[in-house]
């Protein structure tokens, strides 16, 4: 693999404890918060209504 063409970006972690600072994405029916407030860019993600199904 070329290390120098991909890299790490980050991870999703599902929650269904609401996060300080979450942000809601419409389209997607998703919250999420955290990417950048750590250095391994973990961002935690809560599903909405419409994803459970």
């Amino acid at each position: 693999m070329d290390n120098k063409k991909y890299r790490y970006n980050h991870i999703g972690i599902p929650t269904t404890k609401e996060m300080k600072d979450e942000e809601y994405l419409e389209g997607y029916d998703i919250y999420h918060s955290g990417y950048e407030e750590n250095e391994f860019n973990i961002e935690w993600m809560r599903y909405g209504e419409k994803t459970k199904n």
